[in-house]
């Protein structure tokens, strides 16, 4: 049997990307999405959680990746928009990888 998906909007936020994993370890999935989480099962209550930084027309949120950074057994996660290398070696590695990200950013829209 195939899988059924419907859509729901959570919120009028626009951000780039979204995780979904159980925030408060309670065995119900949760979505973290920009500058909030919303509590499942129906995503209707919203936890802001920080402010995420408007870069023209995107936020500086291209990733939200769920780990258990601390160690603590609770997944944490981890969201950003650009790398670059540790310094000294950063100044011409980290300027290529940001053209690089421009470039491949502007052939997907």
């Amino acid at each position: 049997m195939p899988l059924k998906w419907r859509k729901v909007l959570i919120a009028e936020e626009r951000y780039e990307s979204a995780g979904v994993f159980d925030v408060d370890n309670n065995g119900i999935l949760d979505i973290v999405s920009g500058a909030y989480w919303y509590e499942g099962p129906d995503f209707k209550k919203a936890h802001k959680i920080g402010t995420i930084r408007a870069e023209g027309e995107y936020f500086d949120d291209f990733s939200t990746i769920p780990l258990d950074i601390g160690g603590d057994g609770y997944l944490d996660f981890i969201t950003g928009g650009w790398w670059g290398q540790h310094p000294p070696l950063a100044a011409e590695s980290a300027q290529r990888h940001r053209r690089v990200a421009r470039a491949h950013h502007r052939r997907s829209r």
